[in-house]
């Protein structure tokens, strides 16, 4: 697109010299701008004023120094503050280097002509200022239509990355919905026939009545009764966790390192644990609130991914138990080959697995409703083939601090 003609302003107190100047920025470069005069500094900037308003373009502005009123040096420092992309030149006499000096410094000063000018050097040096101003100013409309572009290229990408965003939230949230679905469907037809077969440990109970006497089956009876609540417990848990319902615990005030050491007699039996330490560093500490079959399932479920991360035989695990002023700390580190830290996020997801087809993902997430439920946190450290510590913190009542008084 051709750029629109601007204008050349001449000013100069002498009528002759204007007039001369005039006729020969005229021939120069007359094809390249439109030339217009004023006889002062005060006429110049009325009409410098005016074309504004109008909407032209001044491209140049060429001023005697020596003037009435105003210099010219003055002249072109009061229209490089206003106008900075106006090309200054100046006309001086051979005593005018002063006033050139002081407009090269406050004026911004492109060029001056020493009288009599030539009109050759008249001719190429305006011809060559219009040129590069123009080239300038086509090289700022140019960075700012860039700009423009860039800034609308950015808005863009913003508004589908959002949309990308959604759409991948509104697709996750789908697929988690199926699989919930799916597993509500599942578990509640499960949680039927598991009641139906769990009928049958009701023999356990016979059993166990039957010889209150012999503590070995006593021992062995309360093993099956418990493992039997403990399965129908998580069926439950599952069908209720597919349905989104909001659990509610019964909580009561219970030692937590009572209710490990019976888990962990209940859990010796587990082929998991036959080739791995387990270490117990329990300390004495207060009771808090507890539903113990429920905090047992998160045990169980942190014991036994401790067992899955670490090798037969080399296998450490480590259950801490102490506690602050304010919250009892349970701690499962092991040995194994640890978590990626690109992964630890995304551990407490549903359905998010590190076991491939051994793991359904909803263990950890289960494991960290029930602690919420609890009033605590449950969270993980861990660092690749050295191993992984979870710890859960459980807050203790308030109305326990004369039973904590006790036990320190």
């Amino acid at each position: 697109m051709r750029m629109k003609q601007g204008y050349i302003i001449c000013v100069d107190d002498q009528s002759a010299i204007l007039d001369s100047l005039l006729l020969q920025l005229e021939s120069a470069v007359g094809d390249l701008c439109h030339i217009d005069a004023a006889e002062s500094a005060y006429e110049a900037l009325e009409l410098l004023q005016t074309l504004h308003e109008n909407g032209e373009y001044v491209e140049m502005l060429i001023s005697d120094e020596v003037m009435p009123g105003m210099k010219g040096s003055q002249l072109l420092e009061l229209v490089h503050q206003q106008y900075p992309h106006i090309v200054n030149v100046m006309l001086t006499g051979q005593a005018g280097l002063d006033a050139v000096a002081y407009a090269i410094n406050h004026a911004g000063l492109h060029k001056y002509f020493t009288k009599p000018w030539e009109y050759e050097d008249l001719h190429l040096s305006v011809r060559s200022l219009i040129e590069k101003s123009r080239l300038a100013r086509k090289n700022q409309e140019l960075s700012q239509q860039l700009q423009e572009k860039y800034q609308e290229l950015e808005e863009a990408y913003d508004k589908l990355s959002d949309a990308y965003r959604q759409l991948k939230e509104t697709q996750d949230q789908l697929i988690r919905a199926e699989k919930l679905s799916l597993i509500g469907q599942l578990s509640s037809g499960i949680a039927h026939e598991v009641k139906n077969q769990l009928n049958m440990i009701g023999f356990a109970e016979l059993i166990r009545s039957a010889h209150p006497e012999d503590a070995t089956i006593q021992k062995y009876t309360d093993y099956i009764l418990r493992a039997g609540t403990n399965i129908y417990n998580l069926v439950d848990e599952m069908r209720r966790f597919a349905k989104q319902e909001q659990p509610h615990y019964e909580l009561k005030l219970a030692s937590v390192t009572d209710a490990l050491e019976r888990l962990l007699h209940f859990i010796r039996f587990d082929h998991l644990f036959k080739n791995r330490q387990v270490i117990k560093e329990f300390e004495l500490v207060p009771l808090v609130a507890l539903n113990e079959e429920k905090f047992g399932q998160v045990m169980i479920n942190l014991l036994r991914n401790a067992a899955q991360a670490t090798q037969d035989y080399a296998g450490e695990i480590i259950i801490r138990v102490s506690a602050d002023a304010d919250h009892v700390r349970i701690e499962v580190e092991d040995n194994g080959c640890g978590i990626p830290e690109a992964m630890l996020g995304k551990i407490w997801e549903p359905f998010f697995t590190t076991k491939g087809d051994d793991g359904t993902g909803l263990g950890l997430d289960i494991c960290k409703r029930i602690v919420e439920e609890h009033h605590g946190t449950l969270t993980c450290q861990s660092e690749p083939q050295r191993g992984s510590t979870f710890t859960i913190h459980l807050p203790i009542p308030q109305n326990t601090a004369k039973v904590a008084d006790t036990m320190f």
